[in-house]
């Protein structure tokens, strides 16, 4: 049965909307029976936290929502290999840092920050709205470089280059848990 929150493609959940349900944690393993999950609305909770894998395995994921929660920091790894992720919300939380994962998003159309307290630099408006590739690979670069961190987007890659990355990541965290 389908409701309003959710969406069924071929049998298979596609996109769950837990919005607006005064949520303030998220099982770790939420999603993980769902691999074919596209979007995830997650926003107006009163989330702080989300666990470093929530989207660990969702390969598919094209659209994350986290507007409007309490979030301060996520974990730097948690948008790792999501190589067809296009569009991430981050608005009005308390931000002060950007996951560094957020640079290895290859497919990332769509970025918005605004409203969060991200570092201050003088020559540099982290909370604006990006609307494209070309804005995102230009801003990750000098927001990494300028916040101290290790610059992780450099230049487009091809779909087999992020799937290539995608599984070597995938093999070194492998052995790192062996």
């Amino acid at each position: 049965m389908e409701s309003p929150q959710t969406e069924f493609e071929d049998g298979e959940l596609i996109s769950i909307d837990l919005a607006d349900l005064a949520l303030t944690e998220i099982p770790e393993d939420l999603f993980l029976e769902y691999p074919s999950i596209k979007r995830i609305h997650l926003s107006f909770n009163k989330l702080a936290d989300l666990p470093e894998n929530i989207f660990e395995g969702l390969e598919d994921l094209e659209f994350i929502n986290l507007y409007g929660n309490e979030f301060i920091r996520l974990p730097d790894d948690i948008f790792e290999d999501l190589d067809n992720l296009e569009w991430l919300d981050l608005r009005s939380n308390k931000l002060e840092a950007i996951p560094k994962s957020v640079g290895l998003c290859d497919g990332l159309n769509y970025l918005f920050l605004q409203n969060n307290p991200l570092g201050d630099h003088p020559e540099h408006n982290w909370a604006a709205d990006y609307h494209s590739q070309r804005d995102i690979r230009k801003f990750m670069p000098e927001f990494q470089e300028a916040m101290g961190l290790e610059v992780t987007m450099e230049k487009p890659l091809t779909r087999e280059e992020r799937a290539a990355r995608a599984k070597k990541r995938r093999e070194e965290r492998q052995k790192k848990n062996n």
